[in-house]
């Protein structure tokens, strides 16, 4: 897990590990973050 991502956003999902989270909550909140962050063309590829 991590791979790729900056060291601030692997402390942060460490932390959410941490605190109980699992990976598939973590997966799913990335994914809700990313929809938000894409523009309409992209989120069709998504889809």
């Amino acid at each position: 897990m991590g791979v790729g991502f900056p060291p601030k956003e692997q402390a942060r999902q460490i932390e959410r590990l941490k605190q109980g989270r699992s990976v598939m909550d973590l997966v799913s909140e990335d994914a809700r973050r990313l929809q938000r962050e894409l523009g309409a063309g992209d989120r069709d590829k998504l889809d």
